[in-house]
């Protein structure tokens, strides 16, 4: 009996072990290999490597300190999916060649996942997609499809990450690539990069936790408790990017280099900050914040070059600068402490900025052919500066109410001169010279 309960304690024990240590290598060579894990407990760790053409590799790991690796090479073709739950967990897949689909599950706390994706070439026509889906906290996602630059190579590559401290990158080489990142909960932090051509790129981030609900700020500070961030680089010709940022802490950088580029910007909430860069033809900039300490810069060289910000209540400021060919600018901010500068040197330029209420300031200056600037600023301590050097000019200043001031400084061909001010405190000038009217 003794012996008995011996064996049958030795068999329990070393069943444990083996529950909690487990281990897993496939290795799969030819055509439509089906490779499939399932590992429950603690420790776990697979490792898959697939040879061939239509393979596919599927592994799910429930438990502690998973880590699961997957190779897929000369993979037309072929599939693989990681799914895992518990905490500090690890993913890999590497895919290569083109029409490959990666897709890389966690749910927990401190998830690391990376895949790349390389291959896809000019005579493919279609390329990889990679997908990551990440819960919890400290996630952290990178994603790599590289291609040749020739042809519509046609990568897809999105991430999307639920908690807090998540970071994003995302990097794309090759022509017709998708890059989407969908971040939700605090601390968000989004990297993409894509060279290339015709490519496009959307960043949304989300604060509030799991619920969307922003933290509560103090009425003075509009401060952040909830922190977002996204990074945009793009090189290439015909690149459009998207930034939606929803909550608190907002941060959005986005610097497009190439020909018929478009960047959007929408931020809602508390402590926005954005710049925007564009150089090349056809660039159209949008920048739209809402709320709180709001700041726009954005730069344009190049030729068509269309810029609109909107910001709404307290602290804004805009600055925008254009140099090239027909530029066109509007800035749009509504109530508290506003101040707007517009440069423009270039060809048909026009800049038109409306301020309302508290504490506006604004500075257009223009130089160049057939230049137009238009400055409505309503209540409170208005005070707008103007100048004009160079053909066609046009200045028009209206302000309302408090303490208004404004001066126009007009030189060159056609200028011409209106403004209208209406109350408040020492009513300023305007003066111009040339042929004006």
């Amino acid at each position: 009996m003794k012996k008995l309960l011996s064996v049958m304690a030795i068999f329990f024990a070393t069943t444990l072990i083996y529950s909690q240590s487990n281990m897993s290598d496939i290795n799969s060579r030819g055509k439509k290999n089906d490779a499939q894990v399932v590992q429950h407990g603690n420790t776990n760790t697979s490792d898959i490597d697939q040879v061939g053409w239509y393979n596919k590799a599927d592994v799910s790991q429930k438990g502690h300190l998973n880590n699961a690796v997957v190779d897929q090479i000369g993979s037309y073709f072929s599939y693989a999916k990681v799914t895992q739950v518990a905490n500090r967990n690890s993913a890999r897949q590497t895919q290569r060649d083109f029409y490959n689909i990666g897709k890389i599950d966690q749910d927990g706390k401190a998830n690391e996942a990376v895949q790349n994706q390389s291959g896809a070439n000019w005579y493919s026509w279609g390329g990889n997609k990679a997908s990551i889906i990440q819960r919890g906290n400290s996630n952290r996602a990178v994603q790599v499809q590289n291609a040749t630059r020739f042809g519509f190579t046609k990568n897809v590559a999105s991430a999307e990450q639920h908690g807090k401290s998540n970071y994003t990158v995302q990097h794309q080489f090759g022509s017709g690539n998708n890059s989407a990142v969908d971040q939700r909960g605090e601390g968000h932090q989004a990297f993409e990069y894509q060279d290339g051509y015709a490519n496009k790129s959307t960043t949304n981030q989300k604060g509030g936790g799991e619920d969307d609900e922003p933290e509560l700020m103090t009425a003075d500070e509009g401060s952040v408790t909830e922190a977002h961030e996204s990074y945009v680089f793009q090189l290439g010709n015909g690149n459009v990017q998207m930034t939606d940022q929803k909550g608190n802490g907002n941060d959005a950088y986005t610097s497009q280099i190439g020909n018929r580029n478009t960047s959007t910007t929408k931020q809602t909430g508390h402590n926005v900050l954005s710049y925007t860069l564009q150089m090349g033809d056809g660039n159209i900039a949008y920048t739209e914040q809402a709320g709180n300490g709001s700041f726009s810069a954005t730069s344009q060289f190049g030729d068509k070059n269309t810029s609109s910000t909107t910001q709404d209540s307290k602290s804004n400021e805009s600055y925008v600068l254009q140099v090239g060919d027909e530029n066109e600018q509007t800035t749009f901010q509504t109530g508290n402490s506003n101040e707007s500068w517009e440069f423009q040197y270039g060809d048909e330029n026009s800049a038109t900025t409306e301020q309302h209420g508290h504490d506006g300031w604004s500075f257009i200056k223009q130089k160049g052919n057939d230049n137009e600037a238009n400055v409505d600023q309503r209540g409170h301590l208005n005070w707008s500066l103007t100048m004009q050097c160079g053909n066609a000019n046009e200045a028009s200043v209206v302000q309302r109410g408090m303490e208004n001031s404004s001066k126009i400084f007009q030189r060159g061909y056609g200028n011409t001169s209106d403004v209208v001010q209406h109350g408040g405190g020492g009513n300023g000038n305007g003066c111009g010279n040339g042929g004006g009217h």
